[in-house]
């Protein structure tokens, strides 16, 4: 029984250590912004919340459209940090995975972003890794999501989309595959 338990043990830590890294390190202060929105809820529709067409005008885009990578884009152009202007969240990876190269390596626990992709296709969805809460999983902040059910006051937020912290493994989300991970 002790023998099984470690070879699952192994296998998970050996899932974890198989992820694309482009290494360019978080600057404190976009964690900051992006925690500053935290729970925000979207009120009204993504084309009429104020915060919600905040982000989306910092990449170009006003009305109705997703705004995982707009959120990202606006926390890091807040604080002067401009280096790529999409609403594309694998647009985004893809610029940074040119400028700054990749490896493969194991997630380590530092706040970053993480992306993931639908399969053949530029669509796909980003957020911000707070944390490493266990091996296979992360801690994110994300706009254009739903909310987490795990969090304190889940009546207030339930069903809702905004900007929420979740805890996701590393690997599919749904159906899209994981990209890869900027720290």
């Amino acid at each position: 029984m002790k023998k099984i338990i470690f070879v699952i043990l192994l296998t998970t830590l050996n899932l974890q250590s198989q992820v694309e890294i482009v290494n360019r390190p978080m600057v404190s202060a976009v964690i900051d912004t992006a925690l500053s929105y935290q729970n925000l809820i979207d009120v009204g529709g993504k084309k009429t919340d104020t915060n919600i067409q905040k982000f989306l005008k910092s990449v170009g885009l006003k009305g109705e459209h997703p705004y995982c990578q707009a959120f990202v884009y606006y926390c890091h152009s807040v604080n002067g940090i401009t280096e790529f202007r999409t609403g594309l969240a694998n647009g985004y990876y893809s610029f940074l995975k040119k400028t700054y190269g990749a490896k493969i390596g194991c997630i380590e626990n530092k706040q970053g972003i993480i992306c993931w992709k639908y399969a053949n296709s530029s669509k796909g969805h980003d957020g911000f890794i707070l944390n490493v809460p266990m091996a296979g999983y992360v801690r994110t902040l994300e706009g254009n999501t739903s909310y987490d059910n795990s969090s304190v006051d889940g009546r207030l937020y339930s069903g809702k989309k905004g900007v929420f912290s979740k805890i996701r493994r590393v690997g599919r989300l749904g159906e899209m595959k994981l990209r890869g991970i900027i720290q």
